[in-house]
């Protein structure tokens, strides 16, 4: 039976760290008690959930009958559902993708001398940036949803973000949207247009890593969709792990 878990206690696992229960614990950690987020634990199986606007994300064993979380999404009026991708859930929508992981980095080096690293500052920007890069002006990317997320999870060490700048113009952008303990995942990897084809991207995530790795963070993921961008994450450290999938109901 799948009931309401209370608090960070109540969604933390002993099972390895995986994409999914590491964006849980980092929810947890950042909303628990707000009303934010809820958070739910599977009794049966252990798993835990977290349902975060119109999506749940969860983290646990991969189920062999799929009807009971289906219900349980129908019941609590999530859109989608973010899981592993070995879950066999029958005739839905979906999109689906690898997930990476980083090995042993491999040390970027770059001959721009003249780029401005930032952390966890200039939010702002970096939602220029991916609203005119990434998405479109019918996206679903608005300002204060995104600031206030980022800018709360990051005062409460759940995220972290880095860019970059040239002449104090933003050029690119690397976000860890999720953190906890030593996992992060990372996503929202953007560099202007005019700025591409100079290694701006790349070096973006590796000072991100960098910075996650002064911190003892060393399992980090990354979801992508197009594995044509293995051709950018492999030279960074990265390899395939597993699969995922985000099905909508």
């Amino acid at each position: 039976m799948i009931k309401l878990a209370e608090g960070l206690d109540g969604v933390q696992t002993s099972e390895p760290i995986n994409p999914y229960s590491l964006r849980i614990n980092a929810l947890a950690r950042a909303y628990a008690g707000t009303g934010v987020c809820s958070f739910y634990r599977d009794d049966k199986t252990g798993a835990v959930m977290a349902k975060y606007g119109n999506a749940l994300i969860y983290g646990g064993q991969v189920l062999s009958d799929f009807e009971e979380l289906g219900a349980f999404c129908r019941a609590v009026g999530v859109k989608s559902l973010l899981c592993d991708g070995d879950f066999q859930c029958g005739c839905f929508n979906k999109a689906c993708g690898t997930v990476l992981k980083l090995g042993e980095m491999i040390n970027h080096r770059t001959h721009l001398s003249a780029v401005n690293i930032e952390f966890n500052s200039g939010l702002r920007e970096i939602y220029g940036l991916l609203r005119r890069n990434m998405f479109n002006d019918r996206s679903k990317l608005v300002f204060e949803d995104f600031y206030v997320d980022m800018s709360h999870r990051i005062r409460h060490g759940c995220a972290q973000s880095c860019i970059l700048k040239i002449g104090g113009a933003p050029c690119s952008c690397a976000l860890a949207a999720f953190t906890y303990n030593d996992g992060a995942a990372i996503s929202s990897v953007c560099t202007e247009k005019a700025f591409r084809g100079m290694g701006l991207g790349s070096l973006a995530v590796a000072e991100l890593i960098k910075s996650l790795n002064a911190q003892n963070i060393g399992e980090i993921f990354i979801n992508i969709e197009d594995d044509e961008l293995l051709k950018f994450y492999e030279p960074l450290g990265f390899y395939k792990w597993g699969k995922w999938q985000e099905i909508y109901f």
